[in-house]
């Protein structure tokens, strides 16, 4: 970061179109984004801001808000006013999410995600040419919806190798097939910090529900920093 709370970024890229072979459309090289003051940031979203907000949906979970900014298409959603994506972090975010974890894998056949109804995560899955099941847990089908019409991102109802399981996770889980659990190689959880206190059972939380999904050599990623809650349900565990 530098002095004014701000931070440069070098190579930030848009995406338009997921089926366009070329999937860079746009160069916002030289873009500041005031990483560093939280406040600031966020005020880019506030009606006074620098981004026009496209469409507001409110779903029978939440409310969500799209936006644009004109001068560059930058593209972002928020949910109940809380900034969940934006289209530029794709290579910062979903490729280093997905790509990343994908090389401690020997194969990547079975992959199974929660939360990230805006399909980016996707896209990137079906990226490898072994993949035989991706499964996607995501409480609100209006997020893929509406990430579909705002950011052309696929949620490829049609491919036979992918599932959608909407609603609330916790209970998903309990309705998945029992040959499901301890046969995916990788599971990702695309949540807030608030996940960790949902439970499944009187005897599980969410997480540790999902970590029974996994082969026993199967690799599990958090987007946020539980590494001692891992540590404590993984022998191996990488920070």
């Amino acid at each position: 970061c530098i002095e004014n709370g701000t931070c440069k970024i070098a190579s930030l890229t848009r995406y338009a179109d997921l089926d366009n072979s070329e999937d860079v459309v746009t160069d916002l090289t030289g873009l500041t984004w005031p990483t560093c003051d939280v406040d600031a940031l966020m005020e880019q979203f506030d009606d006074d801001g620098i981004f026009d907000l496209l469409e507001e949906v409110k779903s029978p979970y939440q409310h969500l808000s799209f936006m644009m900014r004109p001068d560059n298409k930058e593209t972002c959603f928020d949910i109940d006013n809380t900034i969940q994506i934006c289209d530029s972090y794709r290579p910062h975010y979903h490729e280093l999410q997905v790509h990343q974890t994908a090389r401690y894998l020997k194969n990547m056949k079975r992959v199974l995600w929660v939360g990230g109804g805006d399909s980016m995560l996707l896209h990137e899955f079906l990226k490898y040419p072994d993949l035989e099941l991706v499964v996607g847990l995501e409480l609100d089908q209006r997020v893929v919806r509406g990430s579909f019409k705002h950011f052309g991102t696929q949620p490829h109802f049609d491919n036979d190798k992918v599932e959608w399981w909407f609603g609330d996770a916790t209970k998903s889980l309990m309705m998945l097939p029992k040959d499901y659990f301890g046969s995916f190689d990788m599971v990702v959880v695309d949540l807030s910090e608030t996940v960790m206190s949902l439970t499944v059972t009187d005897k599980l939380d969410v997480i540790e529900a999902l970590t029974l999904l996994l082969k026993p050599d199967g690799v599990f990623i958090k987007n946020e920093f539980y590494f001692g809650q891992f540590k404590a349900m993984f022998p191996h565990s990488v920070q």
